[in-house]
């Protein structure tokens, strides 16, 4: 994320009457509301528009035997292997209606990586500014760090995925780490008030959501993307707002103010929980129409199996910490 210097929160009221108007002022919150009210409020909310009952998830040992041995071998593995457990968990829950073990692997081996390069400073200790420039001279595929890793992963996807899914897949790759090095050299960026547009533009590209999107219907069974791919920018949309739900308390507790809510809290002039649930009625009503444009049927139950094992996930996983919320 880009994050905006922690000093924009915390001038006083008469520095603030002296900043530009051009820029953002951060709305006053409700110091009465804790991150635990916030976020125990809009996951309440979430589950009752999106109307999820989370079921039960078997592990899957073959999975982690498999990831774990094939992480081992990277170069920089000792970082990458911390990561795994986050990997496993996700594929099994949002992608546990996918039956190819190999294309699992590759899953989590994606995942895995866009979490890893998610993290500063793990991306600023490799070669990332030269990727994009050497991914399409072909010669990234050579490489044994994590960014090499990348580019051989999503090099599989043609095997598993349509043409345009896969082709859409390495995009959001390229996108997503090109946006996390703009990221990281942008610490201090201030927003300004008409800077709406940016922060949604930013959002879709660091959160790879096209190709979580794209991962939700493989090849042998959805051929044809013209079944689903009209329901892809609501896809992009919907998981990009869960992740923003799911993850809020998690950021809120870790000082995290450059997150998507707090920005476009801050660009709105609004609180974080009027945001949240902004974007909770948007995500419930890109919900309605990916269920609408995939009709009845395997397609939809795809879906539908993605958008609950992705709430578990969040449950799911200590990294969210959603086990502290009361009432969760």
């Amino acid at each position: 994320m880009l994050r905006l210097s922690e000093a924009s929160y915390a001038h006083t009221s008469d520095v603030l009457e002296k900043a530009p108007a051009s820029y953002c002022r951060l709305p006053v919150r409700d110091v009465s509301q804790t991150a635990a009210d916030v976020a125990r409020i809009a996951i309440r909310e979430c589950f009752e528009k999106l109307h999820i009952v989370i079921p039960s998830y078997p592990s899957d040992q073959e999975l982690e035997r498999r990831v774990y041995a094939a992480v081992q071998t990277w170069e920089g593995h000792a970082l990458a292997l911390r990561y795994v457990p986050t990997a496993i968990a996700f594929t099994t829950t949002a992608y546990a209606h996918l039956t190819n073990i190999d294309l699992k692997v590759q899953l989590a081996l994606f995942i895995v990586l866009a979490t890893a390069l998610d993290e500063p400073e793990i991306l600023d200790s490799l070669p990332s500014r030269d990727f994009h420039a050497r991914f399409c001279a072909s010669a990234a595929c050579a490489d044994e760090d994590m960014l090499g890793q990348l580019a051989r992963c999503v090099g599989k996807m043609p095997e598993y995925y349509p043409r345009y899914g896969a082709a859409s897949i390495a995009a959001a790759a390229l996108q997503f780490v090109n946006v996390s090095i703009l990221e990281n050299e942008s610490h201090d960026v201030r927003l300004h008030t008409h800077g709406r547009s940016f922060v949604e533009y930013r959002r879709v590209r660091s959160s790879i959501a096209e190709a979580y999107a794209h991962f939700v219907w493989e090849k042998s069974r959805f051929p044809d993307v013209n079944v689903y791919i009209q329901a892809i920018p609501d896809a992009i949309l919907f998981i990009g707002y869960l992740n923003d739900i799911l993850s809020f308390y998690k950021e809120e507790l870790e000082g995290e103010v450059g997150n998507y809510v707090n920005d476009r809290a801050l660009v709105s002039g609004k609180t974080s929980l009027e945001t949240l649930r902004e974007i909770l009625d948007e995500a419930a009503a890109a919900s309605d129409r990916i269920r609408s444009i995939l009709g009845d049927g395997e397609t939809r139950d795809a879906w539908d199996a993605f958008v609950t094992g992705g709430i578990a996930f969040h449950i799911i996983d200590q990294r969210y910490r959603l086990q502290e919320v009361p009432g969760n």
